[in-house]
């Protein structure tokens, strides 16, 4: 797996650049003082896991949960956004479709999970 992991940086923003990381499975960016995320994000066909945990991001690309075809893994905790706001985005339902497979595979072979694992991945607001 192809992992970024920027967490506790500092960082104000992702580069727009980020999009140039076809390959990129996993981009973990905790911990800083990202308040919006770039839309070249959207490119990333491979990403499956974005964690943003503590940052200061109010709102996504509106597209990211349409574009990103292969993201399953998706943790706003500790950030202003809000969960209609989440809801609300295109591609919601067919992100809600992936997760839910994901566990659903993970349940089905009975594998251990922490008690986050079922998690929604953002703070109900």
């Amino acid at each position: 797996m192809l992992l970024l992991n920027v967490s506790d940086n500092k960082l104000n923003t992702l580069p727009e650049s980020i999009g140039g990381c076809k390959s990129l499975e996993e981009l973990q960016a905790n911990g800083n003082s990202i308040e919006d995320v770039p839309s070249s994000i959207c490119d990333l066909a491979c990403l499956k896991s974005l964690s943003l945990n503590g940052n200061k991001i109010r709102q996504l690309p509106q597209n990211i949960l349409k574009d990103c075809k292969a993201l399953q893994n998706l943790s706003l905790h500790d950030n202003p956004i809000s969960m209609d706001h989440f809801q609300e985005m295109d591609g919601f339902e067919q992100f809600e479709a992936r997760r839910r497979k994901k566990f659903d595979k993970q349940i089905d072979s009975n594998v251990m999970m922490s008690s986050t694992a079922l998690d929604e991945g953002i703070d109900l607001r």
